[in-house]
């Protein structure tokens, strides 16, 4: 080891750089690194191509300080475990456990890898993907961050099929990609979209309060003050989804966090999270995650 704080061994790839001394440190340090397609630093365990979709899981050593680069491609990154800071031009982001961001191709960016290390899925997206995939495109140009869980369950079936390869996993990979974005576009047009008027964030939060409970409309509409049939259309204009969707979405992301957290009943889990049975919660969990509660629980506690 060159620091007793930092490790400076590099992988491009699968194959380690040799140790930097400490003026090509510097200089590495200070210039700005593209790297080519399917390129990243950190120590490469697979790799799997789906056309021009490239998905990668790659493992960084603790305490890494990754110097500032940039990527030929837009790539989306999935954390697995561990931990990392990322410096952009623009501000910090804070990598934990589930936290998914995604980033522009040629965004300038350097990182510095925690205690625990730091292992993540890659998907990068080709050029000739981006263009032929118009309506998805939106958060790869801006780049986008979502923490501490949130939208991490859009990108839970990618990892599955990327985990447990099988004679139609590549299609299954794009059709999770490609919803994948779909969510994350959704999400990333309601905030460009003008303010939402407060009766409208009050709905909302109420949602947020009240998930679990059967809210119908009507009484959601009566608690705000407006009428049910403004507030389900001037709701679906803010948030990309309807009121019943957007419960669905926080009914399937509390029982993500239930099945990561303890061994309860699924049934239990059911009913604490607002599904009518076990066999509802089964199918609306399986049509939004990829996979059921079972396999979900299994894969998490397996990590």
């Amino acid at each position: 080891m060159v620091s007793a704080r930092f490790s400076w061994l590099l992988f491009v790839g699968s194959e380690p750089k040799r140790l930097l001394g400490s003026c090509e440190l510097h200089t590495l340090l200070i210039m700005k690194v593209r790297l080519s397609e399917g390129e990243y630093f950190g120590k490469k365990h697979s790799e799997i191509r789906v056309g021009r979709l490239i998905l990668s899981e790659s493992v960084y050593v603790p305490y890494t300080k990754i110097p500032r680069h940039s990527h030929e491609n837009a790539y989306m990154i999935l954390t697995v475990n561990g931990s990392q800071q990322e410096e952009l031009g623009k501000g910090c982001r804070t990598y934990e456990r589930h936290t998914l961001a995604l980033h522009p191709a040629q965004e300038n960016h350097e990182q510095t890898i925690g205690p625990d290390g730091f292992r993540c899925l890659h998907i990068e997206f080709g050029a000739d993907w981006v263009e032929d995939h118009p309506e998805v495109s939106f958060p790869l140009a801006r780049g986008a961050c979502f923490t501490k869980g949130e939208l991490a369950w859009v990108t839970a079936g990618i990892y599955r099929e990327f985990l447990y390869r099988d004679n139609v996993s590549r299609l299954a990979i794009e059709g999770a990609v490609l919803r994948a974005l779909s969510e994350i576009h959704r999400n990333a047009r309601s905030f460009e979209r003008k303010s939402p008027p407060l009766w409208l964030r009050k709905a909302r939060d109420i949602l947020h309060d009240r998930h679990t409970e059967s809210l119908s409309l009507l009484e959601i509409s009566e608690l705000v003050g407006v009428h049910s049939v403004h507030l389900a259309r001037e709701f679906r204009s803010h948030y990309q989804t309807t009121v019943a969707g957007y419960i669905r979405r926080l009914r399937i992301e509390s029982a993500c966090k239930a099945l990561r957290g303890d061994d309860a009943p699924l049934s239990q889990v059911a009913l604490d999270c607002g599904f009518a049975d076990q066999a509802h919660f089964c199918r609306v969990f399986k049509e939004f995650v990829g996979m059921t509660p079972a396999e979900f629980r299994s894969e998490a506690h397996s990590r």
